[in-house]
Parts: structure tokens; C-alpha cells; sequence
């Protein structure tokens, strides 16, 4: 399992030293507690060798950032159903409109140096049932502008079909069948002898390669594609995938921590309630939840004003709160912020 960094097409290890200033490509910037953090796919190079005509391909990917033991819910960045295996091939660049796609990981409008744990799943799927179709181009509607957690499908899929449908749905969260091993990636704001978080572009290698196999030898193209220094051949041996890490806003985003948690919060009660308003409702809940913690982290940081990074944790935390709250707390952090002139 391989994952480097790209520095203007030149290929270097994720491994960095706190302190030590990251090199970045040309165009990106820098990230820093408060900024806005997204994560997303640019490009899927799939080996895998198959005699069936027609296969059904799902990309989907865990995030997580809160310090705990439980895993994360499943969102699905991509669901096609007559994908072909060219040469034992597939290549993904555009998600394009008529199939099911999104090449969101993670978005957060104030970053507050968590570590960010991912996992990527690349599955071929049999046959799916039709009513488990219909539940994902549902979810697509319904949460536009990101992608569909796995946790809501039995929620849309309810709708209309009856309940026969959990126990399809169920056994399709269940499913394991990879085309490559899943992928791990835990990246670090600022810590020393691990893979730093930094952006710019990251290659996935999944299996069987290291780092030595790469560096000095592959560069990566203004198109995502891994290419020989040497020959220029790409680079076809194995499955690989292209992430891109940058501080940028986009408000369309803005509500994915709300989903995620919400989804991690359904995956743990019972799937029998048959209305996605029960979705609608608990991600309202979640973002008062969401302000609720950012408060009590900004109060625990009061008493240590004289601090700098306390200072960009407690801006960090107001601009992730809704804006309702941040009108009601905005003299309250104001006032916390003077006293590290007093």
C-alpha cells in the first residue's frame, strides 16, 4: 500500500517533518487551522481482470476525523452499472450525469487540525435489485451538491416499495466483493514521523508496490495520469487512484459533516422507520449538536487566550457554527479574543 505526494508532477513521500516548510504545486494553498479543508477524487485507473461483459462498479469511501474506535459511515462517491473492462481496464476521469457519481470525500468550512482517516472501496457489484437502484438515484435528490451515505438507502428505499426492501439493503451494505483491497490513508496536521496532511495532489497504490517503486521513476501529468520519467509509458501494473487535498471554499459543501454524522447516527438504530423526512429531521439535529460542541470547546479554550494556537481554535470553532448561533455568540467570543490584549 503506497500513497505519495505530488509537487508540480514530481513524486516525494507524505512522510514530513513538523516545522519544516511542505512544498506545494504550483496554484494551492496552504492549510491552516480555520481555512476550509476539501478532499476529492480526480482520477480511478482500475486493473481487474473479468470474462463478464458488463459490470456493476461502486467507489465508496469512510472518513474520519473524531479521535474514536468506531468506524465511519459509507458514503458513495460512484455507482455504475454497465461498466467494461477494456483489456482488463476501466479508467474513471469524468463522473458525467447519467449514472450515479460524486467526487466529494470530505469538506469542512473551518478546519481545527484533526487527523483525517480515510478508507476507498472499489467493489464490483452483482445484478442489483431495482427497487435498491431507484433507493440510490433517491438519495442523489435528496442530498444534491454531495455524496449519498450507504446509511440513508434503506430510508429512500422504503419509499413505495414496501419493506421487503431492508433486508436487499442490508445484505448490499454488507457486500465485500473488492476489486482491489481497500485502501488506508491517515493523514496529520503538523505531526512528526507520520504522513502529513498537506495539499496538493496524493496517489494511491493499493497493493503491491512501495515507495521506492515510484520515486525517482513516475511523475504525475497535469491530467492524474502516472507516467515513466524514463519512457513516458504510463503506468498500467496495478490499480491506482488520484486524491486532491486543498483549502478552498465552496458553500455547496457546506453541509457534509451534518450528513456524515447523521449518517453514522442512523447506521446504529433501526432501519424500519419508512420516511426520509426521519433523514431531513436528524440533520437538524446534528448541526445544533455541531454548535452545541463547538461551544463547549471554545469555553474550555477561555482560560487560555494568552496562547496563539488557542486564539486560531476559538475563531476555528466560531466559523464552523451556523450562522444563527454565531449571531448569539458573537459577542461572547469577541469579549474572548480582547482579553489577550488586557
Amino acid at each position: 500500500m503506497v500513497s505519495l505526494l505530488s509537487v508540480n508532477g514530481n513524486l516525494q513521500s507524505l512522510y514530513k517533518q513538523a516545522g519544516v516548510n511542505a512544498e506545494r504545486s504550483t496554484g494551492y494553498k496552504a492549510l491552516d487551522i480555520g481555512e476550509p479543508l476539501v478532499v476529492r477524487y480526480l482520477y480511478f485507473f482500475i486493473k481487474h481482470e473479468t470474462e463478464e461483459k458488463k459490470n456493476e462498479l461502486m467507489i465508496s469511501t469512510f472518513v474520519k476525523t473524531a479521535e474514536e474506535k468506531q468506524g465511519a459511515a459509507e458514503a458513495i462517491n460512484c455507482y455504475q452499472p454497465d461498466i467494461r473492462f477494456d483489456d482488463g481496464v476501466f479508467q474513471l476521469t469524468d463522473f458525467g450525469a447519467q449514472d450515479y457519481g460524486h467526487e466529494l470525500c470530505y469538506y469542512t468550512k473551518s478546519y481545527l487540525g484533526e487527523s483525517l482517516r480515510l478508507t476507498t472501496k472499489i467493489m464490483e457489484l452483482d445484478k442489483l435489485d431495482d427497487s435498491l437502484v431507484k433507493a440510490i438515484k433517491e438519495g442523489v435528490s435528496t442530498i444534491s451538491g454531495m455524496p449519498i451515505f450507504a446509511e440513508f438507502l434503506p430510508y429512500f428505499g422504503l419509499i413505495g416499495t414496501g419493506v421487503p426492501i431492508i433486508a436487499k439493503v442490508i445484505n448490499f451494505l454488507n457486500r465485500d466483493d473488492t476489486i482491489t483491497p481497500g485502501h488506508d490513508l491517515d493523514l496529520y496536521f503538523k505531526r512528526n514521523n507520520a504522513k502529513r496532511l498537506q495539499s496538493g495532489r496524493i496517489v494511491c497504490i493499493p497493493e503491491g508496490k512501495a515507495e521506492s517503486d515510484f520515486l525517482g521513476e513516475y511523475r504525475l501529468k497535469p491530467n492524474n495520469r502516472l507516467e515513466n520519467i524514463n519512457n513516458g509509458k504510463e503506468y498500467k501494473d496495478s490499480t491506482y487512484y488520484v486524491l486532491q487535498v486543498n483549502n478552498e471554499k465552496n458553500r455547496l459543501y457546506e453541509n457534509f459533516d451534518h450528513f456524515q454524522h447523521t449518517a453514522e447516527l442512523l447506521g446504529k438504530t433501526n432501519r424500519s422507520i419508512n420516511s426520509k423526512e426521519v433523514v431531513d429531521s436528524i440533520v437538524d439535529i446534528a448541526k445544533g449538536y455541531s454548535d452545541m460542541v463547538a461551544i463547549r470547546q471554545i469555553e474550555e479554550l477561555a482560560l487560555d487566550m494568552d496562547d496563539k494556537d488557542s486564539q486560531k481554535k476559538v475563531k476555528a470553532l466560531y466559523k464552523g457554527m451556523s450562522s444563527d448561533m454565531q449571531m448569539l455568540y458573537q459577542s461572547r467570543v469577541k469579549g474572548m479574543l480582547a482579553q489577550k490584549n488586557d
